[in-house]
């Protein structure tokens, strides 16, 4: 019997770009509208927490307070609280936010604003994660203000105190055979590119056995800066030396004043992540 329906029409590819010049202008129309327009679907496909995420919240002190800068639909929110913890949501999305909202029985706290804002009091915080977040922002200068505005409100505390910690996590250049992603280091060609307009597409509700088709369909294109191995570590220690914190290394006792060290760094399903702790001597 043949087909009653066309074929599905093929997903677009992601594809390179480059700045506009103004990269705010930049970020507006290729993340944050974007977001904006695809919210509730958005939200749907993104519901199951990451398991190293979910590890790091594991082992934090009990009682922990903490934020989660690009926190999209919030579905961080209820693993915090799982863990003994409560943390604020930031995101520039309204819509998602609203979602993020739902993500506790009570009622989560939520705060519109943009990562690399810091308006929050020095010390409030025992922890922040960033989950899939800071790869949105298109140039060097912007990624680093958001790492500082991640420190910034991170409590530093001396011996036999714990320190604070955060956590990051970021889509990779290098991607497994198996990714689904389709560009950085699978994408072929000689000339290393990083920086890539992902597709999103947007299918309205249909009626029963009503068939997608390219006519009923749209697509947005988000912007992800894909990292390489060593680029987020160099990305938080240099954001780090220029917020005045030293760097210390594993076993390294601290100094007077704000000190870094990285616990953990790896590379996990086509992303890059880091855990690192803040404290003074």
């Amino acid at each position: 019997m043949s087909n009653p329906h066309p074929p599905l029409p093929p997903k677009p590819l992601p594809r390179p770009v480059t700045s506009s010049g103004d990269p705010a202008a930049d970020e507006e129309a290729r993340v944050h509208e974007v977001y904006e327009a695809i919210a509730p679907h958005f939200a749907r496909t993104r519901f199951k927490p990451w398991p190293l995420i979910e590890a790091f919240l594991a082992r934090l002190p009990p009682h922990s307070v903490g934020l989660d800068a690009g926190a999209g639909n919030g579905k961080y929110l209820p693993a915090a609280a799982a863990a003994g913890h409560w943390a604020i949501a930031v995101d520039r999305s309204r819509g998602l936010l609203d979602i993020a909202k739902g993500q506790l029985e009570d009622g989560a706290e939520c705060v519109r604003g943009d990562i690399s804002d810091a308006p929050w009091r020095a010390g409030v915080f025992d922890f922040a994660i960033s989950i899939a977040a800071l790869h949105h922002l298109s140039t060097p200068e912007r990624r680093a203000e958001s790492v500082k505005a991640l420190l910034a409100p991170l409590r530093l505390s001396a011996a036999p105190e714990p320190p604070a910690r955060f956590f990051i996590y970021v889509w990779a250049y290098e991607q497994g055979p198996n990714s689904r992603r389709k560009m950085g280091s699978l994408a072929g060609g000689e000339e290393k590119t990083q920086d890539f307009l992902v597709p999103w597409v947007l299918a309205p509700l249909r009626a029963k056995g009503e068939h997608p088709t390219v006519d009923n369909q749209q697509v947005f294109e988000r912007y992800y800066h894909l990292f390489v191995a060593g680029e987020l570590r160099a990305l938080v220690e240099r954001a780090a030396v220029d917020a005045g914190f030293v760097l210390r290394a594993e076993g390294e006792e601290g100094l007077e004043g704000k000190n870094l060290r990285v616990v953990a760094e790896g590379w996990e399903a086509d992303n890059w992540w880091l855990e690192a702790e803040v404290f003074k001597a």
